[in-house]
């Protein structure tokens, strides 16, 4: 994996920041700072008719009478249901798997507060664990929350850095992530299996005669902060088959306080023409704000037209500033539940799908994550229970008509609020007037970028290089601009509906452009993008995106590799990228001792420009022995880990780097 691919990951999996929370703790460094994990948590919802007329249900399709929604700034009606911080027993059994009377311990001292929960958004998935604050620091004892064994150890600088996982007498898995370093003994069995080939990125699943057993309770490891995010510790439990289980599921032996109910916060609705299922572009669509406590009435033309709603709404707990996913999300008419979803469980083949139950469209956008109110066909998630199972809502009613609903959110200890919410028909609007009068998505990012990057090229030239094409669901595609110098590769399956596709390319005096375009989707499997061109190995590529303040372009650089010559790599969207050229090695910005807690004292290189760096060729030795270089991500560094490592005065300690086009860099240091 080349490092900047592995950073803008991070970045998108960090950036969901909900815009009324503010950092837990200040941490020490900007990176930290960014990498806050307070994210914008919208677990799903959806909103299904109160009958005025008859419902009609035809597989996944709902046709009925009701009302239609109006844009927020018209006038509201009546008072919102108060929430209700009445704490009940979970409903929820324990899974059947787990040994009776069985508890699990909590699985550190360092608090009792969650950070996360389960099943909240993340950039391409849907979180699989609880996490634990630490406080922001590292060091605090991890401890075995069942008897077991070690059957798994993973070390490395990404995804869960330094994690184990512990293999209980019911077949069940636990698993602990992000670790500083483990206990003696977990430390020296995973250095034997790396140290003889300096591998830097192990995921070692233990034989039966190598695994460690431990006792509830007992000491594993340390917190840390490897892999992504700053010091937490990430816990999951995993069923005997692997599949994720919500923690809060089992008994866990810890005093957790939440008598807070969750908050809504928005609905976004969109209406799309009921006559071409294939159009996935809105004729109108607006947000309301659920914040307050009146009652929300919308209001559309009385034209028949398809419905699709997104809501934001997150939990809360005392103690803290973090957001969390609501556990239950409910629907009513009258007393009856038209719609379900409860966040137990989901398989990690199924996690890609996060880009269907969330609305990829304003989770890219910025607006953070909505999670749509509608269940697409291709959507392969088991957390709805809906005995109307729709995909979409068909509006169609009379001049007048309405229909009232209570949406209701529930977390895991059955605090519970809810929203009432009204919807009218009016046939004196039309669309094209409800559009002005609508607050819709902010797409000015989308035409400032287009209009900063194609403003000063000829009219005629910009509609010769555009393509605009509707690319389907069920199929393999390959599209490719109209000079072929670019193509993109998407696998049969990859999209989940309809998507309108538009992009304009072009080559400038010093680079080749992709401006690209699509309708609200996302990608459930990586898409291949080439750019072709000359031999030049200095070619990269990067994300466009436009800064509005400055009414500048901005440029992320990507990880690439080279294919004959085209310059290559993968994307799961439609990103605007262009071409890069870098034609300098690898630069160092200092050289330090830092105590390790493991070796101790030892030798660390902090990177100048790390943008571009392969992480797989670096290379460490001190004097002339291999050690291994471990990356870290937070102050981008490299030190040197040997579990016999003595560092003493006239050490030599000598780094190689190499970035992504073969340019290489060496820096040698003597140990004052």
């Amino acid at each position: 994996m080349y490092l900047p691919f592995a950073r803008w990951f991070q970045e998108m999996y960090f950036l969901q920041v909900h815009p009324q929370v503010l950092p837990s703790s200040k941490l020490e460094t900007p990176f930290k700072q960014l990498s806050m994990r307070l994210h914008l948590l919208s677990p799903l919802m959806s909103l299904t008719p109160q009958s005025v007329g008859s419902i009609v249900r035809a597989g996944r399709r709902i046709a009925f009478v009701i009302g239609a929604i109006a844009a927020s700034t018209l006038p509201v009606i009546g008072q919102a249901l108060e929430p209700s911080a009445v704490e009940r027993p979970v409903s929820s059994p324990h899974p059947s798997w787990m040994t009776p009377g069985a508890s699990y311990a909590w699985p550190t001292t360092a608090s009792t507060y969650l950070t996360s929960t389960f099943a909240e958004t993340r950039s391409a998935h849907l979180h699989s664990a609880i996490d634990i604050s630490t406080r922001a620091e590292e060091g605090h004892p991890v401890l075995a929350a069942r008897d077991g064994v070690v059957s798994r150890l993973m070390m490395g600088p990404f995804g869960y850095g330094n994690a184990l996982m512990l293999t209980h007498e019911d077949g069940s898995h636990t698993l602990y992530a992000h670790l500083s370093h483990f206990t003696d003994d977990i430390q020296a069995l995973g250095d034997r299996v790396r140290m003889p080939s300096l591998q830097t990125d192990l995921d070692y699943y233990l034989p039966r005669e190598r695994q460690i057993r431990v006792r509830k309770g007992e000491l594993i490891g340390y917190s840390g902060s490897t892999g992504v995010g700053p010091p937490h510790l990430h816990f999951e439990v995993r069923s005997p088959s692997g599949v994720p289980i919500n923690p809060l599921l089992v008994p866990l032996e810890a005093p957790l306080r939440d008598g807070l109910p969750p908050l809504f916060s928005s609905l976004y609705a969109e209406f799309l023409a009921a006559d071409n299922p294939m159009e996935t572009a809105p004729m109108g669509e607006t947000f309301v704000d659920l914040r307050t406590k009146d009652r929300k009435l919308i209001v559309v033309p009385t034209q028949k037209a398809r419905l699709r709603l997104s809501v934001d709404v997150f939990d809360q707990a005392e103690g803290g500033v973090n957001v969390y996913a609501v556990y239950r999300l409910r629907l009513l008419e009258d007393d009856n539940v038209l719609f379900e979803s409860k966040a137990d469980s989901f398989s990690f083949d199924q996690t890609a799908d996060m880009v269907a139950d969330r609305h990829h469209g304003l989770l890219r956008s910025g607006h953070g994550g909505y999670q749509r109110l509608h269940v697409l066909p291709t959507n392969r998630f088991e957390m709805y229970t809906t005995p109307l199972g729709a995909d979409e809502l068909v509006l169609e009613g009379e001049h007048g008509s309405s229909q009232r609903f209570t949406l209701e959110a529930e977390d895991f200890r059955g605090n519970v609020s809810r929203v009432a919410l009204e919807v009218l028909h009016d046939s004196t609007l039309h669309w094209e007037d409800w559009r002005k009068s609508a607050k819709g998505v902010e797409r000015w990012r989308i035409d400032s970028l287009r209009a900063a990057w194609l403003g000063s090229m000829p009219p005629s030239l910009v509609e010769h290089m555009t393509v605009d094409t509707v690319l389907h669901e069920n199929k393999r595609h390959v599209i490719t601009s109209v000079d072929e110098r670019f193509v993109m590769s998407i696998p049969r399956y990859a999209l989940l509906e309809p998507t309108q596709i538009h992009f304009t390319s072009f080559a400038s005096d010093s680079a080749y452009h992709v401006f690209m375009h699509s309708s609200p989707t996302g990608f459930r499997h990586r898409a291949d993008v080439r750019v072709y061109g000359d031999a030049d190995s200095t070619l990269g590529l990067a994300w466009v995106g436009f800064d509005p303040p400055n009414g500048v372009l901005t440029l992320s650089p990507m990880g690439v590799s080279r294919a004959g010559q085209a310059v290559a790599t993968s994307s799961r969207d439609f990103w605007s990228l262009q071409t890069v050229q870098d034609r300098e090695p690898p630069a160092l910005r200092m050289i330090h001792m830092r105590e390790d807690p493991v070796i101790g004292r030892t030798v660390s290189f902090l990177i100048e420009d790390e943008s571009s760096l392969n992480l797989q060729s670096v290379k460490m030795w001190q004097n002339n022995r291999g050690v291994l270089p471990i990356y870290d991500f937070e102050d981008e560094s490299f030190t040197a880990y040997h579990p016999n490592l003595k560092t003493n005065s006239g050490d030599i300690f000598t780094l190689e780097l190499a970035d992504q086009h073969g340019h290489r860099s060496s820096y040698r240091w003597v140990v004052p």
